[in-house]
């Protein structure tokens, strides 16, 4: 699904699961991703990209947000929180970046575990795969390049290196959802 509009890309009135495929979904004023009661992502490509706040990339109000697969990154004003309780892969939300930029997360040994190549300044990002293992030092690169097997919308997908960058925060991942972006 390649869905570019100005209201909410994909919205539901009870529920929203995703299981797999390739799903861009992007809102010039409003919500990417909303669904007024639960939402969960347990597979497939996802990248969301909503309005400023207080719009959401991904938006479930306070329902719960499970997240047990998937890569996929979410930006926007703001964004709901997965729900830890109900996810089994880790996810992590961080503050603001600048358009144009490549940013990563790479690990202390070096492996990048992911990255995407921001197509518009944002408040808030939402993002998680598999690759990004519990227990693990990770430390967000920005204005780097990065090369992949393909990439989707930005999103690197496959085998990924980066080069290059800044380094910024780095964290430990001791739960299934990190936030970065208290405010």
């Amino acid at each position: 699904l390649d869905i570019s509009t100005t209201d909410d890309a994909l919205n539901a009135g009870k529920s929203i699961t995703v299981n797999g495929g390739y799903i861009y979904a992007a809102s010039s004023t409003n919500d990417a991703i909303d669904s007024n009661g639960t939402m969960a992502i347990n597979g497939g490509v996802l990248v969301a990209i909503g309005a400023r706040e207080p719009e959401s990339a991904f938006d479930c109000d306070q329902n719960t947000f499970a997240v047990t697969g998937g890569t996929f990154v979410g930006i926007a004003g703001a964004t709901s929180i997965p729900t830890a309780s109900a996810c089994t892969q880790n996810a992590v939300i961080l503050g603001s970046r600048t358009a144009g930029t490549t940013m990563a997360l790479k690990a202390s040994d070096g492996t990048v575990a992911f990255a995407f190549k921001i197509p518009l300044a944002y408040t808030t990002m939402l993002l998680s795969s598999p690759e990004i293992a519990t227990g693990t030092k990770y430390t967000v690169y920005t204005g780097g390049a990065a090369a992949s097997d393909y990439d989707f919308n930005g999103l690197y997908l496959g085998s990924m290196s980066y080069s290059g960058g800044a380094a910024g925060t780095s964290f430990t991942v001791s739960g299934r959802v990190t936030n970065l972006n208290r405010r």
